[in-house]
């Protein structure tokens, strides 16, 4: 029964997934460049964002739509080297085809996923949503149809996400309906091919209702015979941890959250941090002190390891962000800061908000 129940399984998922050959797609003829930050302002040329970590932005000239459905990409994110699980995204690029004439005429929103594998995957966690309206159409030239390659810049402005290894990439085109225009993502080639790196994108990708329920698996009838059946996309990263700050205690017993760091830890900026919560509902906080234990010192009890020596300098409550699924603090530095060597971890527990002390976790240090 149980072998019958999983071949009528994989019956549903094939013809849903050939189904999609149907897909309509169209070609641009023309391509512009426009860059914004994380609200969708203009943004100057000079952008302050880190490495390419994730380049699937090649372009082939076509795209699809569906206004308003989420066509939902995925890949792998390799290991920058920093030591630590997730990388922090501080820059990203897509790209969107249109025919609306409108000079700002175009809505658009960028969802992004964590522990995504594709293939009508479940389990997937939101890590970060950007919408943005007034993006340009053909702006009224002479042609049919116009590509976009939009260049979104997050590096300072607090609007940096964390994302792993499997990952997952939503493109939304936001317009009311009905209208006579089509709008939506740009398509792009397979890993290592046309400038691609190596992305781990799969010839397919799903499509999720407006209410984020899943639609199922599309392709557009096999590549190269047909279009790749991916969304060009790129990924920005590698700032942190933030200048005059390292990263140490990596891999301490006991210890599954992660914490990280971007801006500057020089008197008069900012340092921006990042906890990673791992699906814990309890509190996230920094701890912090001037002393450093050496060894750490572990307590079975709870199985985490303690890096910073108690009683601590400072606790620094932390507060959720929007979408994802870490903490966030924003600490401006203050030249009494810069004169001493703190050594900051990530904690998640109640404790300190008067809750009780299991579960509690702890992360890597800062310092």
């Amino acid at each position: 029964m149980k072998k019958d129940l999983f071949l009528f399984a994989c019956t549903l998922l094939f013809a849903g997934w050939c189904s999609a050959q149907d897909l309509a797609i169209h070609k641009t003829q023309g391509v512009g460049k426009l860059s914004i930050d994380a609200t969708g302002q203009p943004a100057c040329s000079s952008s302050r964002y880190g490495d390419s970590i994730w380049n699937n932005l090649a372009g082939t000239g076509w795209f699809t739509s569906w206004a308003n459905y989420v066509f939902l990409d995925w890949g792998k994110l390799s290991d920058q080297g920093n030591g630590l699980p997730d990388e922090v995204i501080d820059g990203f690029r897509f790209a969107y085809g249109t025919d609306d004439p409108g000079t700002a005429s175009v809505s658009y929103a960028l969802h992004f996923y964590d522990s995504y594998t594709g293939w009508c995957d479940r389990s997937v966690v939101a890590e970060g949503l950007f919408v943005f309206s007034g993006l340009p159409g053909t702006c009224g030239l002479p042609v049919a149809s116009w590509m976009w390659v939009v260049t979104v810049d997050l590096d300072g402005s607090g609007y940096e996400f964390l994302l792993n290894e499997e990952i997952g990439i939503g493109h939304q085109c936001t317009m009311p309906q009905p209208t006579p225009y089509f709008t939506g993502p740009g398509l792009t080639l397979p890993p290592n091919c046309g400038g691609n790196g190596a992305t781990g994108t799969d010839d397919a990708f799903e499509i999720l209702y407006p209410n984020g329920a899943w639609q199922g698996c599309y392709w557009f009838g096999g590549y190269p015979g047909s279009p790749y059946a991916s969304f060009r996309a790129e990924l920005f990263g590698g700032r942190d941890p933030a200048v005059n700050l390292s990263y140490g205690g990596m891999g301490l017993q006991g210890n599954d959250a992660a914490l990280y760091c971007t801006g500057s830890w020089t008197a008069g900026d900012t340092a921006r941090f990042l906890l990673r919560k791992n699906g814990l509902a309890e509190a996230g906080s920094i701890v912090a002190s001037t002393c450093i234990y050496r060894p750490p010192l572990y307590f079975p009890i709870y199985d985490i390891t303690l890096g910073s020596k108690m009683p601590f300098l400072a606790v620094l409550p932390m507060t959720p962000d929007t979408v994802g699924d870490f903490d966030v603090y924003n600490l401006a530095v203050t030249s009494n800061m810069t004169s001493l060597t703190i050594y900051m971890q990530g904690a998640i527990t109640d404790m300190f908000s008067g809750g009780p002390v299991a579960p509690i976790d702890l992360s890597n240090g800062i310092f």
